[in-house]
């Protein structure tokens, strides 16, 4: 992320697909869920976000999002992240109604783990 807050949007690639590859390699090999690799996806989201290129980032948080919900279900809190983080792109995207769809589909999950006072409930 520091890479990309200072704009080294090569550097910040590079350093990304390095670990993505590193953790999708040993999450293949243990057949364990790598909660890096998820993160690292949503890390490069960002940059793909912040190159203009909303629709790649879109697919990069879907992959999350689909992920977390099949090995984790709706009502682990980094599902209902990625969720979130899903809709806002979708929205950023211009997807308005998929994005409203998205965040609806988890809002009443969402209120019960995290809370009616948490920022994404709110």
């Amino acid at each position: 992320k520091t890479y990309i807050r200072a704009g080294s949007l090569d550097a910040a690639e590079s350093v990304l697909t390095d670990c993505l590859d590193v953790f999708l390699t040993e999450e293949a090999r243990s057949g364990l869920d790598c909660r890096f690799a998820g993160g690292t996806r949503q890390t490069f989201a960002l940059l793909l976000e912040k190159r203009g290129e909303k629709q790649l980032a879109v697919d990069q948080h879907q992959v999350v999002a689909v992920k977390y919900r099949q090995l984790r279900g709706d009502s682990d809190r980094d599902t209902i992240h990625a969720m979130a983080s899903l809709s806002k792109a979708l929205l950023d995207a211009g997807s308005q109604q998929d994005a409203r769809d998205c965040a609806l589909d988890i809002l009443d999950v969402a209120k019960q783990v995290l809370g009616d006072g948490h920022d994404l409930v709110t």
